[in-house]
């Protein structure tokens, strides 16, 4: 069995600002043991193309994104207000901050909400997205194990 965990690696961190939408549910954020927030990034869709991301302009990848077939990322329409166009959140962006950094942003400006179907329809694809990462091998050794030993 190949090792689950990995020592000594060197780690650069920075900080960057973001357009992100929430993941953590929002019956758990007022929570007084919930101290951290669960984002994913919001990518301008044209940015990402620009960027060289050529593959989304395929038809097929653009028919997947308006499905909702993909399996990391989900397409968000332009806002009313013009703030943002056609977007994209990355399952593969995904970021825990701390719940009062969080709630601070949100009341320093004036956040976007996702409307209905659109947040019950983000909550499905990162279901998806999540529980379609598998072990892998099985985790049946455990069942012989006994507190103490190796």
């Amino acid at each position: 069995m190949e090792p689950v965990w990995q020592s000594g690696a060197d780690y650069t961190f920075r900080a960057k600002n973001a357009n992100v939408v929430v993941l953590t549910q929002t019956c758990d954020i007022p929570k007084r043991a919930q101290n951290s927030v669960l984002v994913a990034e919001v990518h301008d869709y044209d940015a990402l193309v620009a960027a060289g991301q050529q593959h989304l302009k395929k038809r097929e990848i653009k028919e997947a994104l308006a499905r909702g077939t993909t399996i990391a990322e989900f397409l968000l329409p332009p806002t009313i207000d013009g703030r943002l166009s056609w977007s994209v959140v990355s399952f593969r962006d995904i970021f825990v901050l701390p719940k009062l950094a969080v709630i601070s942003a949100v009341e320093a400006g004036s956040p976007l909400r996702l409307t209905s179907p659109y947040k019950e329809y983000l909550s499905q694809a990162f279901g998806r997205f999540v529980m379609r990462v598998g072990l892998p091998a099985t985790l049946s050794q455990f069942e012989k194990y006994t507190p103490g030993s190796t």
